[in-house]
């Protein structure tokens, strides 16, 4: 099975990758901002993670799409005023 992982260099990302690699009927392609060592893994590196990223060469194959990468750091003023 070809699984396209989003985020495969953050906290839940890094930890699916590893079981995802492990299992010999996964062909794992890893998705990610900054480039890392992940071994026996397909890495697509991805500038970043808006609505203009174009996905179109890292989903051409695959079955299954895991997205588990997220904007922490960057909440909008309106956001985080009216939270409080």
């Amino acid at each position: 099975m070809n699984i396209l992982l989003n985020g495969a260099n953050g906290f839940l990302g890094s930890r699916l990758a590893v079981t995802l690699n492990a299992d010999p009927y996964v062909r794992l392609t890893a998705a990610v901002r900054r480039s890392v060592q992940l071994s026996a893994m397909n890495v697509v590196e991805v500038q970043g993670l808006d609505a203009n990223t174009d996905w179109t060469d890292s989903v051409s194959d695959q079955q299954v799409v895991i997205h588990t990468a997220a904007l922490h750091s960057e909440i909008p003023a309106e956001v985080s005023s009216s939270a409080g």
